[in-house]
């Protein structure tokens, strides 16, 4: 299993007109076929012997100058350093971030570009796992300096959890008002995207901003962050989106409840109840048990 905050990259697939066998005569397929047989080794728990073969790759292949196998030694380095910290060991894992990072770091290809920013984000991750919160932070804006401005998808999507992550270790650090900073951050560049794990993702750190809110003891601009994720994704049909929806639609509820503010309350739980519904999930269920029994004692004060 990867270690929280990590991601893994594949080696691709396997087209049919490929000979997987590891051979000296075409350094494309070779560098593909050492990769997947590193994955595959990974995958049955055998995490030494898959370093053996990314770096058995990489010796190979590491000075080649072929875009497809620069490709194949990112990902390479990328996933050793990944299983080198499932392995525990820390300090080798950050070298090889390190190594990747120096090797391809001023790449301007997609696929390299790519590699580099999630090397970023997994290096970062493992620092916050090593509790070098501040150093982690650093990486992440790192990130965010480096490829913020990067039009491809993969990278933006990548940039995005980066700064999710910050917001999660600053939040750690008792430091809210700044992760409040990075909801912000968050939705102004990515409020607007089109694809589904960004809309997602934004609705669910405008979530997570009216939370923080609601702790630093502001209710009414906690309730107009709820407001404004129903107002961006009241109309979604996207199941993620849906979740974090009716989800709002009742924290509204519930603050407004407890704020005593019983008229709004009311309202406020009759539209969660319209719009959510029995059997989505536990949660939920439970919520919807817990509005009716609200409405009705408020009711019937």
């Amino acid at each position: 299993m990867l270690s929280p905050g990590l991601v893994r990259v594949k080696g691709g697939g396997r087209p049919a007109d490929i000979d997987w066998t590891v051979t000296d005569g075409n350094e494309v397929d070779s560098a593909r076929a050492l990769l997947a047989e590193a994955l595959s080794v990974g995958e049955l728990g055998r995490g030494e012997e898959e370093v053996e073969h990314y770096d058995e790759l990489v010796g190979r292949y590491g000075g080649s100058v072929d875009v497809e196998v620069r490709e194949s030694v990112a990902r390479a380095l990328g996933n050793k350093a990944v299983t080198l910290g499932e392995l525990g060991r820390w300090d080798a894992s950050l070298a090889t971030y390190d190594e990747l990072l120096e090797r391809f770091g001023g790449a301007a290809e997609a696929e390299l570009r790519e590699q580099v920013a999630l090397a970023l984000y997994n290096k970062a991750g493992a620092l916050d796992r090593l509790s070098r919160p501040e150093e982690a932070i650093a990486v992440y804006t790192s990130l965010d300096e480096r490829f913020g401005t990067d039009d491809l998808a993969e990278v933006r999507g990548i940039v995005a959890m980066g700064l999710t992550r910050k917001a999660r270790v600053l939040r750690d650090l008792h430091r809210p008002v700044d992760a409040v900073a990075v909801y912000d951050e968050i939705v102004t560049r990515f409020g607007d995207a089109d694809e589904p794990a960004l809309r997602t993702r934004v609705a669910r750190i405008l979530s997570w901003k009216a939370y923080t809110l609601y702790e630093l003891d502001q209710p009414d601009v906690s309730i107009e962050t709820l407001d404004e994720l129903i107002a961006r994704y009241g109309d979604s049909t996207e199941p993620d989106i849906r979740e974090e929806v009716t989800y709002a639609l009742y924290t509204k509820a519930a603050t407004l409840d407890r704020l005593r503010r019983t008229d709004e309350a009311m309202h406020a739980y009759y539209r969660f109840l319209a719009e959510s519904r029995d059997g989505e999930n536990s949660a939920n269920d439970k919520r919807r048990t817990t509005a009716k029994s609200r409405r009705q004692q408020i009711a019937t004060r």
